[in-house]
């Protein structure tokens, strides 16, 4: 409803809106790969953190690399495609169907960026 403009009371889209099914099976299953790809790279580095948790500080923050690059790709999936394209293009914010993803993709990008940030903030293990 929301990409074939059904719902849009304000403003036009800045482009045609989308019609095809093929198109919108496209852009779900886009939506759908990024997430698993975002559950595979979190589960992998929580898997990794748990193994070296008692092991050097080298050793461990080598194992948070899946987990940042998990935080890396949901604020791209959360943030790139449902606030940058979903707000912008598809003018998410202005109907009802479209204001629960935008709430739900801007808390998750936000956990995905803080989270990350705290993994790189980890302590210089530097001799």
């Amino acid at each position: 409803m929301v990409t074939a403009a059904g719902d849009q009371p304000y403003y036009a889209l800045y482009g045609p809106p989308i019609a095809s099914n093929v198109l919108h099976v496209a852009v779900l299953a886009m939506i759908l790969a990024g997430e698993a790809a975002v559950a595979a790279l979190a589960s992998a580095g929580v898997y990794r953190m748990l193994r070296s948790r008692l092991a050097a500080p080298e050793v461990f923050a080598d194992a948070t690399r899946p987990a940042v690059a998990a935080c890396a790709v949901g604020m791209l999936v959360w943030f790139g495609l449902f606030v940058v394209i979903g707000e912008g293009y598809f003018m998410l914010w202005q109907s009802q169907a479209g204001a629960g993803p935008i709430a739900g993709a801007t808390r998750y990008g936000t956990v995905c960026g803080f989270f990350m940030l705290f993994l790189l903030l980890a302590p210089d293990t530097d001799p």
